[in-house]
């Protein structure tokens, strides 16, 4: 079969879209790269290499490595429109491809530009490595001993903070609690007795008027008792 009808007949048609037909080439590169010098193409490098029959269609392929470094391979092929074909052939710009399919250009001024292959966000071996923060260097071993002085030092001065923190907000959720038990059984003595106050000797605070079930920002909780010297130490 002619080159040029195993083009068409791999990529249905010159009318199919640019990324099939380099995906259908490449699976048959090793039957249809050839050097251009030996196809005598006209306008094109001889140092470079194009499928045979594949400058009807929408693309070109051409080797990422020159016949002067390497032999052209499934693993060197690139895709290229045709302009940018004719720029790296003619125009004085080179490009090194990557294994994840990153193209770097480098313009005849030195300028680089960088390409990634369609479809980069779908398929992870396209992604390219994500940037995130360095890590941070290691503090040289002898100043060790001083941030670990440093932390204790804080953690000293913190401690008592802390534990007074807790202490509060812990007597203030009690206090709530208390505050609507202590409603609840009002309630229930209203719904029973109605205004008649109860005469029971354990708990005379039901009597007592409703209390706020909220408590103001700057309430504190009574200090501790002191310890007894004779209470066991748990």
């Amino acid at each position: 079969m002619a080159p040029g009808r195993l083009v068409d007949a791999l990529t249905y048609g010159a009318r199919a879209e640019a990324k099939l037909i380099a995906a259908r080439m490449v699976a048959v590169a090793d039957l249809l790269v050839q050097r251009t010098a030996e196809l005598n193409v006209e306008g094109v490098h001889p140092n470079y290499m194009i499928l045979t029959g594949f400058a009807r269609a929408s693309a070109e392929v051409g080797a990422a490595l020159n016949l002067t470094s390497g032999a052209a391979s499934r693993a060197n092929l690139e895709c290229l429109c045709r302009f940018h074909h004719r720029l790296k052939t003619f125009g004085g710009w080179s490009d090194t491809q990557y294994p994840d399919g990153t193209v770097v250009w480098t313009s005849p001024s030195g300028k680089t530009y960088r390409t990634t292959p369609g479809g980069a966000d779908l398929f992870n071996s396209f992604a390219t490595v994500p940037c995130g923060q360095p890590q941070p260097a290691r503090p040289p071993k002898l100043s060790r001993a001083a941030r670990v002085e440093q932390t204790r030092a804080k953690n000293r001065r913190l401690r008592p903070v802390n534990e007074k923190y807790s202490y509060t907000q812990k007597a203030r959720r009690k206090e709530l609690d208390r505050r609507r038990n202590h409603n609840r059984m009002r309630v229930t003595l209203k719904l029973f007795k109605g205004d008649e106050p109860s005469k029971s000797p354990y708990c005379t605070w039901i009597n007592d008027p409703f209390e706020p079930e909220e408590l103001p920002p700057d309430w504190e909780p009574p200090p501790p008792p002191p310890l007894n010297p004779e209470d066991p130490p748990f």
